[in-house]
């Protein structure tokens, strides 16, 4: 007897190390881009979910990934969805979807690997169309919400549960009393901002208004312009220039119009990147990625090209690298394994680090 419930012990605590350890996989939800992110009543968005897999193969029906999107939109009828896995096997598949009831009720979406495995160093972009059908309040411009998060069935075990939950904002604004054409903004390094728009008719409207946010959420006015009026048949042009208290970063604007019985309304936002010394980026896109990606940098004004550095996740020097600050630079990763890794600049007046996932 006391033989069998060693062994019993003994094989239960096997399983239990096997559970822990060789069934163990950091599965990343990387992202959710809203694409666009701000809508006009009807307009339709992309919503794109990025996930990757580092550690071992994920079996079907083992990792699922769970989206709640908030009642401002609501998905296309009929469903419109796209899975990419950088030229993989989709092993995902929508298994429940909860359609809103009324106001307050958002939309949830459950993804499972039900048709294949979820591999090693493996990548994919899940994405799902919606419509936008209630305006997020004006106080709070880019109030709707996105979150996903995701979770291992069975035996499986996260080996870092840090990285699995994510959220993406949006906005939904009401058609304007304006046809709106052309709508821009364009930095003059860290001085100015010229912020230029045509309309095609101005029903009633008394003026409209410039509006300036560095998160996309509250907003400030820095300039505005009263009404040409006219028709549709006719285009009028306008333009300011925002030189009030700019700071280094991405700058959102958009439009407010007035109408004459003083109710109001609020155009789509576009955004542009005050790049200064004291401000530098670096992004890379797409990632993860599969054989080829492309690196950007703002904010620097030095026209010399930079030496980087291509880092493994341990850091060791894979590659070094020369960079065009003021230009896209392709970076073939085709013959890197499978990981994630880091570019960084070699220059200590120019701190940047950024992380990509390279998959197969």
């Amino acid at each position: 007897m006391k033989k069998l419930i060693i062994i019993l012990f003994a094989i239960l605590g096997y399983s239990n190390i096997h559970a822990q350890g060789g069934n163990n996989s950091d599965f990343q939800v990387l992202s959710v881009s809203i694409v666009p992110f701000d809508l006009v009543i009807g307009e339709e968005s992309d919503f794109i979910i990025s996930v990757v897999n580092i550690g071992v193969d994920i079996p079907p029906n083992n990792v699922y990934v769970q989206m709640s999107v908030s009642d401002h939109v609501l998905l296309v009828d009929p469903l419109v969805e796209e899975y990419d896995c950088y030229g993989k096997p989709n092993p995902w598949q929508i298994t429940y979807i909860d359609y809103p009831a009324g106001n307050n009720h958002n939309t949830t979406i459950v993804y499972k690997n039900m048709l294949d495995t979820m591999q090693d160093q493996m990548g994919c972009n899940l994405t799902i169309k919606f419509k936008a059908v209630t305006p997020t309040p004006p106080g709070c411009n880019i109030c709707g919400v996105a979150t996903v998060n995701s979770s291992f069935y069975g035996n499986f075990g996260d080996n870092n549960g840090y990285n699995n939950s994510v959220y993406g904002n949006f906005s939904v604004s009401t058609p304007l009393p304006i046809a709106l054409g052309q709508f821009t903004a364009e930095a003059e390094n860290c001085s100015a901002v010229d912020v230029k728009w045509t309309t095609y008719g101005e029903n009633n409207v008394e003026r409209m208004e410039v509006e300036r946010s560095y998160d996309a959420k509250t907003f400030i006015k820095v300039g505005e312009v009263s009404s040409k009026g006219g028709d549709v048949a006719k285009a009028q042009n306008y333009a300011i220039k925002d030189v009030k208290g700019l700071v280094a970063g991405k700058v959102y604007y958009r439009l407010k119009t007035v109408d004459k019985d003083g109710s109001v309304s609020y155009s789509r936002l576009v955004s542009v990147l005050i790049a200064c010394d004291d401000n530098p980026e670096m992004d890379i896109y797409p990632n993860p990625a599969h054989n080829m990606t492309t690196v950007t940098f703002a904010g620097i004004k030095s026209g010399e090209f930079m030496e980087v550095s291509l880092l493994n996740a341990r850091g060791e020097e894979v590659r070094e690298l020369k960079m065009d600050p003021h230009n896209p630079n392709n970076l073939d990763i085709t013959g890197l394994p499978s990981g994630i890794y880091f570019l960084k600049v070699i220059d200590e007046s120019l701190p940047m680090q950024k992380k990509f996932v390279k998959v197969n």
